[in-house]
């Protein structure tokens, strides 16, 4: 099975009910045969696809790694296909949300990326905790 549309067309994928996941699913698998399900909750989804009632799971890489995949339950599941993008419905990256004009924050959580960056605790734990999974940062 591949991860694009063709390759999931008749199967299920599960998705967190609400979440950017679930509008790119619809918009990019629904419309070509793939069958999108909503769940309250993504521990529902895990729980379906170990019970072979979905056939994957569409959600944040780190949130799989380390919700699933490195749990007992993971074992004999995997990533399959290219990680998805879209910087219309997924954006590109993670933001941090900060008061309009509060230059003194943005200076010093520029400044604390920087340090992480460049001392490779950001590479360090990513190893640790996110294997496989590039979790590179950049100021903006």
């Amino acid at each position: 099975m591949e991860a694009t549309a063709e390759g999931l067309k008749g199967k299920s994928i599960g998705v967190l009910q609400g979440a950017i996941q679930e509008t790119y699913a619809k918009e990019h698998r629904e419309k070509y045969g793939v069958m999108v399900v909503s769940y309250k909750d993504q521990n529902m989804a895990w729980g379906d696809l170990l019970n072979g009632r979905i056939d994957a799971s569409l959600v944040m890489s780190a949130a799989e790694q380390t919700g699933f995949l490195n749990k007992p339950q993971g074992k004999g599941f995997g990533f399959i296909g290219k990680p998805v993008s879209d910087d219309t419905i997924l954006g590109s990256g993670i933001g941090f949300g900060l008061r309009k004009g509060d230059n003194a924050t943005k200076k010093q959580l520029d400044a604390a990326i920087d340090k992480v960056r460049a001392d490779s605790t950001i590479k360090t734990l990513a190893e640790k905790h996110f294997p496989g999974i590039d979790v590179s940062v950049s100021a903006q």
